[in-house]
């Protein structure tokens, strides 16, 4: 296996880690309970964020765990 694929998938693990965990005391766990297209479109708003310079978070990370969340979700 190419080890920049694993280098790539150990940061984007880390960041969904570390997203959720900042994110679980404010909002638990009820990312599970909203649709598909909700949480695609809050990835498209992070993404846009990001492009814009619009930085007022990690828009990258939050763009990629919510990516994550999507899925999972498609998964279930």
């Amino acid at each position: 296996m190419n080890p920049g694929y694993i280098k790539l998938a150990q940061i984007a693990y880390n960041t969904v880690i570390q997203t959720m965990l900042d994110g679980e005391e404010s909002h638990g766990d009820e990312w599970k309970y909203k649709d598909l297209n909700y949480h695609k479109r809050h990835a498209m708003q992070h993404a846009e964020n990001a492009y814009a310079g619009r930085n007022k978070e990690d828009e990258i990370g939050h763009m990629i765990t919510r990516g994550a969340m999507v899925k999972y979700l498609e998964q279930k």
